[in-house]
């Protein structure tokens, strides 16, 4: 439900403000064949996308308990704000935009 408003964020603001990054993660009801099956079939989709399993990730990335949530990261590398449900274009780029 929310990657309509991903792939409008990504057309509506610059590569140079802003990297994006999708992380699926994998189960065995959710594989990295099933994520690359569903990219093939839904090409309108501009931003990136990987499949890890959740024990690669590192803290606090791992501890992701709701999906879909969302981190902002800052320039520096600091999460901005960490969300967990649906959000909004409006609500994204408000936050993008919130100092």
């Amino acid at each position: 439900m929310e990657i309509p408003h991903l792939i409008e964020l990504r057309k509506t603001t610059g590569q140079d403000k802003l990297a994006m990054l999708a992380i699926s993660l994998i189960d065995p009801r959710n594989t990295t064949e099933i994520v690359k099956s569903f990219l093939e079939q839904n090409k309108e989709i501009n931003y990136t996308v990987c499949s890890v399993n959740s024990g690669d990730m590192p803290a606090p990335y791992n501890m992701v308990n709701s999906i879909p949530c969302s981190f902002f990261v800052d320039p520096q590398g600091r999460i901005k704000l960490a969300t967990a449900g649906l959000l909004s274009l409006k609500d994204m780029k408000a936050i993008l935009q919130a100092q």
